[in-house]
């Protein structure tokens, strides 16, 4: 039986069912955290929006990371 698990990051925790719940959810975030930055960094006007873009994105893989090596962690 799987059991529940819970992945704490930065800002958040994230709690699942089980470690298929945690796998689905790691792929999806890891998928919209590529789509983000693609768009983000596709449409910076400027610059300066562009080098925050740049740091947003260096605290999202950052948190992805994390998660991605805790989830690792429960379901390996």
């Amino acid at each position: 039986m799987s059991k529940p698990l819970k992945i704490e990051m930065q800002n958040y925790t994230v709690n699942f069912k089980d470690q298929e719940a945690a796998r689905r959810f790691v792929m999806w975030y890891s998928h919209h955290a590529k789509v983000v930055a693609d768009l983000t960094l596709s449409h910076g006007d400027s610059e300066e929006e562009n080098s925050e873009t740049l740091l947003g994105l260096a605290f999202l893989q950052r948190d992805l990371n994390t998660l991605i090596n805790q989830a690792c962690s429960f379901i390996g």
